[in-house]
């Protein structure tokens, strides 16, 4: 039986006796309010049959037969003036004990629904969604939300459904099929925050977060991303003062700190709670359930030592107005195509296309240009598929920019060396940070310190950039001059001086960084839905 149907039972109990004290005192509308009563206790009789086991109807239903006939017996007792007070008090009674067995039926299920839009995504919700779908107090039900690519004008542009990649294992209903407004699911869970407001894509109008409140009572938003490193509060809370803080009832974060940050952004403390990232949970999950490699990768792959490439928007965004990174890309993917002994697994963010398509559109040529030509490389992968999940399993490190897989990567173990990265953050002498908001600790990675280049923005032509690549230098605790030759010749060795370092870190950073923040997220929850 769902919840709400027995919410709305026990709601009906105080009507029917609300119904039963007036009848005592108005004998002339006495018995068409009772024969309304009988009919409310009817209806409740129906609504139990068909939501529970016939063992435990069989029980109720002993109750409300009984109930029917003490309603007929007073009905019979005010019609001929006789007294009243010990039939009224044992229907108060069995009342009150119907709604006791029903504030306590263990067979009351809750409705759950998973609203992601991007299966790239569906990272942040899967080990919930597990949690739920294992519960027996829960039907759990994975609706893919569709969404559009907007247009340079902000219009609406290629509509995309991707319910259809979705991993074989997850049962996933059509949204078309589901009627929020029937169904009003006890609690809703989603990962994109933006609404209206996101200049890239949207997600249908018809589920903006606000639109979705209308329909349950519990509408959980999970950040698709893990928060890394910001300049100051100002700039953190740009990243969290978004349309969903207003409409959601509970948000769920990584450490006390961002908690603190939604509060100073408005949020209400007891709506924001620090459970962790389920993103990272995905990577427990894939040590004991490897994922499949694809067909086309096992030729490329074999025998080599295997780096996962990461692009992200943020760092093409940032500086697309001196040398770009797509040039930067261009200059290490030649370089690492040349080597016999790797392969490169190269994942560019979900997002980039359509994002250079809609706001950077002078750089489109550029990428698809860079695509194509790393396609007929022998040992390079161009990975668009919907799961990271096989480039983080069978690649040995990460190369990347600035980015938030960076922090789901180093729960694998394995070593990340990031390109960019402000030396004013950080003092590696001293190993403190200055000046920073730290939500997470990443810097027990391996740098390639991209300072003036990058961060000051002085407008380098690509021929330089070889030169500049030979200066660049970056002290490390015990590593030192780490250049990314240098970075690929001790993963090909199999040194890692700094992973227990990084591990500990990571471990400070994110909150039940274990395997279980989805299981603890839905006991969390579903205890504040059960409770109300």
């Amino acid at each position: 039986m769902r919840k709400y149907v027995r919410d709305q039972i026990i709601n009906l109990i105080p009507t029917i006796w609300d119904g039963i004290k007036f009848a005592k005192n108005n004998k002339l509308q006495a018995e068409t309010v009772l024969c309304d009563c009988y009919t409310a206790v009817k209806s409740i009789d129906s609504a139990l049959e068909a939501g529970l086991s016939p063992d435990r109807y069989t029980a109720y239903k002993e109750m409300l037969d009984g109930l029917k006939a003490m309603l007929e017996y007073l009905n019979m007792s005010i019609q001929e003036n006789q007294s009243v007070s010990e039939v009224s008090r044992d229907i108060k009674t069995q009342l009150n004990y119907i709604k006791k067995e029903l504030e306590n039926e263990q067979e009351v299920k809750l409705e759950v629904v998973f609203m992601p839009y991007k299966v790239s995504m569906w990272d942040s919700l899967e080990s919930i969604w597990r949690a739920a779908d294992e519960d027996p107090q829960c039907d759990a039900y994975v609706i893919p939300i569709p969404y559009y690519d907007r247009n340079p004008d902000q219009s609406f542009g290629e509509f995309h459904y991707e319910g259809g990649d979705m991993p074989d294992y997850v049962p996933v209903t059509h949204f078309e099929c589901y009627d929020l407004s029937i169904r009003r699911p006890d609690i809703i869970y989603i990962h994109n925050p933006y609404d209206e407001y996101n200049f890239v894509t949207s997600v249908d109008p018809r589920f903006y977060s606000y639109e979705l409140k209308k329909y349950t009572d519990m509408l959980v938003y999970v950040p698709y991303f893990i928060a890394g490193i910001y300049n100051n509060i100002e700039q953190a809370a740009n990243k969290v003062a978004t349309s969903v803080i207003r409409y959601a009832d509970k948000i769920i974060v990584q450490n006390e700190l961002y908690k603190d940050i939604f509060i100073k952004c408005g949020c209400h403390a007891d709506k924001v709670i620090a459970l962790g990232s389920p993103k990272l949970d995905s990577v427990f999950y894939m040590k004991e359930h490897p994922p499949v490699m694809p067909d086309e990768w096992k030729e490329k792959l074999a025998g080599k030592t295997v780096f996962m490439l990461n692009l992200t928007i943020s760092s093409i965004l940032s500086s697309f107005d001196t040398l770009n990174w797509l040039d930067i890309y261009d200059y290490h993917l030649n370089q690492m195509t040349k080597m016999n002994n790797i392969a490169v697994i190269w994942r560019p963010h979900p997002l980039l296309e359509a994002t250079l398509k809609s706001m950077c559109p002078e750089l489109y040529d550029k990428y698809i240009n860079l695509i194509n030509k790393m396609k007929i490389k022998d040992n390079i992968i161009i990975d668009h598929s919907s799961s990271a999940d096989p480039a983080f399993y069978y690649s040995n490190a990460l190369i990347s920019d600035n980015s938030t897989l960076n922090y789901k990567y180093l729960a694998t173990g394995k070593p990340l060396f990031c390109f960019n990265i402000n030396p004013k953050s950080y003092n590696f002498e001293t190993k403190k940070f200055d000046n920073k908001l730290v939500l997470f600790d990443y810097y027990s990675s391996y740098f390639y310190i991209l300072d003036e280049f990058i961060w000051a923005k002085l407008p380098y032509p690509l021929e330089n950039y070889s030169m500049h690549v030979e200066q660049c230098r970056t002290n490390l605790f015990q590593v030192k001059n780490m250049l990314l030759t240098e970075f690929i010749d001790m993963i090909i060795s199999g040194e890692d001086p700094l992973k227990q370092a990084r591990l500990e870190a990571m471990n400070k950073s994110i909150l039940n960084a274990d395997g279980t923040c989805g299981e603890k997220i839905h006991t969390y929850i579903t205890k504040e839905v059960f409770s109300k």
